[in-house]
């Protein structure tokens, strides 16, 4: 019940305009896709890249791929949105390995199937205070998935997102100033059932020389990207999260 309330009042305050039906009906929705998105995450290891591709609508990746060609890091921007697993293994399968960054499970065992599941599609795992790792795979031309979404208890800056100020990760604004890495928005998008839609888009980055009011800017920038996926489908984003 208490995050059922919390998931009731961050939809509210964000969409002022919904009815109290409607914000239930969002709220519900939204737990059965993060739901469904933690199971659906064990169906990888048996799902090949074809079988995988037949349940995610793919636009055409070659923005991407040619970005990726040309040599520079690329930081793919996603959040807790749709199904974020299947999202990255359909660009590892479709373009090259991707590391993904994220916090694993507290039980080992559960860690342990979560990370077997993800490596089956060519994702590496690494752990959000590893900088050193992140730096490696951006210089060295590769793919780096970031979910900066939730609310930085540590080394953020306040920033408007969805019309509150939220503490707000700079990382992935600092790790492309520093590795001159493209930035592309990636949203896997849950239509109906075990059926997605991927969107992308390329996220530019101002280059003022200014880097402090250029990680400031690219940091907008980022959030708003992944402000407009949530506003397209709301029902799709993790709002159980106390992301203010």
């Amino acid at each position: 019940p208490r995050r059922r309330r919390l998931a009731e009042a961050n939809v509210a305050a964000s969409f002022p305009d919904m009815t109290p039906a409607e914000v239930r009906r969002v709220v519900r929705r939204s737990v059965r896709c993060v739901s469904r998105t933690m199971m659906e995450l064990f169906m990888l290891p048996r799902l090949s890249p074809e079988g995988l591709a037949h349940l995610v609508e793919t636009p055409d990746l070659g923005p991407v791929r040619e970005a990726f060609a040309s040599g520079c890091g690329l930081i793919l921007i996603t959040a807790h949105f749709g199904n974020w697993e299947f999202l990255a293994a359909r660009i590892a399968d479709e373009i090259a390995p991707m590391t993904v960054i994220a916090r694993d499970a507290s039980h080992r065992g559960t860690a342990s199937l979560i990370n077997q599941a993800r490596e089956s599609h060519r994702l590496k795992v690494v752990g959000r205070r590893d900088t050193r790792e992140m730096l490696r795979v951006l210089q060295g031309g590769g793919l780096l998935g970031m979910l900066p979404d939730q609310h930085a208890a540590e080394g953020g800056i306040r920033m408007d997102f969805l019309g509150r100020p939220a503490a707000t990760y700079t990382g992935p604004a600092q790790l492309a100033s520093l590795c001159e890495a493209r930035v592309f928005a990636c949203f896997c998008r849950r239509v109906s059932g075990v059926r997605f839609a991927m969107q992308v888009w390329e996220i530019p980055m101002a280059a003022s020389g200014n880097r402090e009011a250029d990680v400031l800017e690219n940091t907008r920038r980022i959030n708003g990207a992944i402000e407009q996926a949530i506003r397209e489908a709301p029902d799709n984003w993790m709002w159980l999260h106390n992301r203010w």
